[in-house]
C-alpha cells in the first residue's frame, strides 16, 4: 500500500509539473524525485534503476543516446486511454546504447524505429524489455542486418506496425505483440535464432512473414492474413497451436514440427475487426467460436489475451493512470485556482 501511495504521489506531482512547468519528465530514484526540462537531461541525471516518466507531448529524440539501464515510461500511445493527458511522442528514431542493461521502455508513441547502438561497439545490451508502445520498426542492433551480443530481450504487448529485426539475440522473447506488415520492403519477422514467438497477431502483405529464422518457436499465434511463408534462410522452426485463415497459411519447409495448429474463417476470428490494419478502435477479442476452436499450449486462449503477457486493451503504461483533468479558466476571489485531477491504479 504505501508503495502504491508513493506511485500515486509521484505521478500527481508529474500532472502538477505539466500544468504549471515547462519540466515535464521527472526522474524517481526510490521517493526522491526530480523534474527536468528535456528526455536528455533527464537521462543524464538519472541513475541505473531509476524510472523516468515522461508527460505527454511531442519530443524530438533523434540525437538522444540511452546509455543507462533506466525504465522510460510515457503517458501511452491510444488517444483514447489518453484522453485527459495526451498521448508521449518520440520523434525519430529511439536508440538505446552499450550500458542500458536491464532497462525498459513502455508506453510511448515513437514514430521512427527503437534501435540499439549506432555501430558494433556500442550495442551490445543485456536484459531490456520494450512494452505497450507504437512503433513502426524494432532492431536490436543498429541496423538491420547487425547482430546483437547482448542476451534476454522481452518485446511484449506492443503495436508494430513494420517489422521486428532481431539481430540473432540470445534469449529474445516476442509475446503478445500485433504486429501487421506496411511495405514488403521489410520482413515482419527477420534474423530470429532460437527465440520464442509466442501469443501474437501477425500480419503479412504478401504472405511473406519471416526471414532468416532459425530454431525459433511459433506457438499460439494469431494469422489472419497471409501466413508463415518465408522467404530464404528458414530452418528447425516449431509451430505450435496457432489460428490461422488462410488454408496455405502455415507452410511447411524448414519446421521441423507443427501440431495443434488451427485453421478458421477470417470472418469468425475476432469481436469486431477487419482489414488488414490495425485500429486503436477494433476489438480483437476472439469469438465464442474461435475460442472453442483451440487453446494455448499452456491451456489459456492463443492470441494476445492469453499467454504470460496479456494484452492490456489501451495500452495504458503501469504507472497509475489519470483519467480526468479539470483546470479552472480563473482563480477564484482569493487567489486560488482550481484543479481536479481523477487517477486510477492500474493492477498490470
Amino acid at each position: 500500500m504505501k508503495r502504491l501511495s508513493i506511485s500515486i504521489a509521484i505521478f500527481l506531482l508529474i500532472a502538477t509539473v505539466q500544468l504549471f512547468s515547462a519540466k515535464n519528465i521527472i526522474v524517481q530514484n526510490g521517493a526522491t524525485s526530480t523534474a527536468y526540462e528535456t528526455l536528455a537531461e533527464a537521462i543524464a541525471g538519472a541513475n541505473n534503476g531509476d524510472i523516468v516518466y515522461v508527460s505527454a507531448g511531442s519530443y524530438d529524440v533523434n540525437n538522444l543516446e540511452v546509455n543507462k539501464g533506466v525504465h522510460i515510461i510515457g503517458a501511452g500511445y491510444n488517444p483514447y486511454t489518453a484522453s485527459a493527458t495526451g498521448t508521449t511522442v518520440f520523434t525519430s528514431n529511439f536508440r538505446i546504447m552499450t550500458g542500458a542493461d536491464g532497462g525498459s521502455l513502455q508506453g510511448v508513441y515513437v514514430s521512427g524505429s527503437i534501435s540499439f547502438g549506432t555501430s558494433d561497439e556500442n550495442s551490445t545490451v543485456n536484459n531490456y524489455t520494450i512494452s505497450r508502445c507504437y512503433v513502426n520498426t524494432i532492431m536490436l542492433s543498429w541496423y538491420w542486418a547487425g547482430k546483437q551480443s547482448g542476451s534476454n530481450f522481452t518485446i511484449t504487448e506492443n503495436v508494430i506496425e513494420g517489422a521486428v529485426y532481431g539481430g540473432d539475440a540470445t534469449n529474445l522473447v516476442f509475446s503478445n505483440n500485433i504486429l501487421f506488415q506496411t511495405a514488403t520492403v521489410a520482413r515482419p519477422i527477420t534474423y530470429f535464432k532460437n527465440a520464442l514467438v509466442t501469443n501474437n497477431i501477425l500480419i503479412s502483405v504478401d504472405d511473406i512473414m519471416g526471414n532468416m529464422v532459425t530454431g525459433t518457436t511459433f506457438r499460439n499465434n494469431i494469422i489472419p492474413v497471409g501466413g508463415l511463408q518465408v522467404i530464404n534462410s528458414y530452418s528447425d522452426n516449431l509451430y505450435l497451436n496457432n489460428l490461422y485463415c488462410r488454408p496455405e497459411g502455415l507452410f511447411s519447409y524448414g519446421v521441423v514440427q507443427s501440431a495443434g495448429n488451427v485453421l478458421i474463417d477470417r470472418d469468425k476470428l475476432f469481436i469486431n475487426q477487419a482489414g488488414d490494419k490495425y485500429n486503436f478502435k477494433d476489438n480483437y477479442h476472439l469469438t465464442q467460436e474461435a475460442t472453442e476452436a483451440i487453446t494455448g499450449t499452456d491451456g489459456t486462449e492463443v492470441g494476445i489475451y492469453g499467454g504470460d503477457y496479456p494484452f492490456k486493451d489501451g495500452g495504458a503504461p503501469l504507472n497509475p493512470q489519470i483519467i480526468e483533468k479539470n483546470v479552472s479558466t480563473s482563480t477564484n476571489p482569493q487567489g486560488h485556482l482550481k484543479v481536479e485531477i481523477k487517477v486510477k491504479a492500474q493492477n498490470k
